[in-house]
């Protein structure tokens, strides 16, 4: 055997350390420098009887051409394992995924509502106080205030010009006019971002009243409403004359400055965050007259603010007190932003004494202070 066709044989045949059968032989073969087929190759029969002498390539040369070649890959039993990694560290990711990304939608809310914030001392030093709650008298041009009435216009609207929405305001609304008359129906289908909280899923626009209206996750602060209260409080909404007048910074026809505000700007709560839940959608254009949702609820209002009601925690599950309250899809929390154009989360299990007195303008309440110092 020459050396070229020894080199050519051991590379076939090499299987490092590795039994191999072949036919009724059974080899055990070595590797070899320099492709060299050296005396470590070893043959024996089955019975363990030597049957050739080691180094002769005799023995190689008979079943070489046969030989069976090794596949690498993987067994099932390994893939199986290897499957179950990977979902066990996805299980493990994903949650945590999920947090930082609800971090930032919630980082995103609180952004919004400090430009409201801006938007809202602005006004004040343009028109030295904050802007009505809704505005409504019994007619355009007319005095008699009556709160299902015209032109209907939120504080959200009035804060356009102070929040880069100049042209909102200046080219698709015509504030001179009721918003459902002209072309005010249209540019009240107009979504403003800073409005929407990036954590609800909820629709961009809603019919309310029979007009398609764009949705907001942030209404007024109407103020406390205790349960001896309640009536009064609804009368007040449903009432065909008169204010409608309550304890919070925003109300009908309200001109809160902030010097009325006795309990501290960094005290007092003035817009609150309401997500969109039990398919009910606050709006940022304004208060419509025939917009009632129940005999006690009126819709045109409870639309554009929310009270804290007695014995009623944020995130209420009950559809009643949520929609005339406050909440979000943060988990455990909602965003608050106070008079001084600061942002509080307030908790699900916030004490509700607290929370009540928060939300009014001239409570008095000293138990505030000691919350907010913790």
């Amino acid at each position: 055997m020459t050396p070229a066709e020894r080199s050519r044989l051991s590379f076939r045949c090499f299987f490092h350390g590795k039994a191999f059968h072949l036919g009724r032989a059974t080899y055990l073969n070595f590797a070899f420098p320099h492709g060299e087929i050296g005396p470590g190759a070893i043959y024996k029969d089955r019975e363990g009887a030597r049957a050739a002498r080691p180094g002769s390539p005799g023995y190689f040369l008979q079943e070489a051409c046969v030989m069976l070649k090794r596949k690498n890959g993987f067994t099932l039993v390994e893939l199986l394992v290897v499957i179950a990694i990977i979902g066990i560290l996805i299980a493990l990711l994903l949650p945590a995924v999920q947090a930082a990304r609800e971090a930032a939608r919630r980082m995103n809310c609180t952004n919004n509502l400090k430009q409201i914030g801006l938007a809202l001392h602005m006004h004040h030093d343009t028109n030295n106080c904050l802007p009505a709650g809704w505005t409504a008298y019994s007619a355009m041009g007319s005095k008699t205030a009556v709160p299902k009435g015209v032109p209907g216009w939120s504080w959200a609207t009035m804060s356009l010009p102070f929040m880069e929405q100049g042209v909102v305001y200046d080219e698709t609304l015509d504030i001179t006019l009721a918003i459902n008359a002209g072309d005010n129906p249209a540019g009240a289908k107009t979504i403003i971002n800073t409005f929407r909280c990036p954590s609800d899923t909820g629709k961009d626009t809603s019919t309310v009243a029979g007009v398609e209206v764009a949705t907001s996750n942030y209404v007024g602060i109407f103020g406390q409403v205790r349960n001896a209260d309640l009536s009064t409080f609804w009368s007040l909404l449903s009432s065909s004359t008169g204010q409608a007048k309550w304890n919070g910074a925003f109300y009908h026809n309200s001109q809160t400055r902030f010097r009325d505000i006795r309990d501290g700007l960094s005290h007092t709560l003035v817009v609150g965050e309401r997500g969109t839940k039990f398919d009910f959608y606050s709006v940022w254009i304004g208060a419509y007259p025939n917009d009632t949702l129940s005999q006690t609820s009126p819709g045109h209002a409870i639309r554009l603010l929310g009270a804290a009601f007695e014995g009623k925690a944020p995130n209420s599950t009950v559809v009643e007190d949520y929609r005339v309250g406050f909440g979000s899809h943060h988990p455990g929390t909602s965003n608050f932003l106070m008079g001084d154009g600061s942002v509080r989360s307030i908790e699900d299990e916030i004490d509700l004494s607290i929370y009540r007195y928060l939300c009014t303008i001239n409570g008095g309440e000293t138990q505030v202070s000691e919350y907010l110092a913790e």
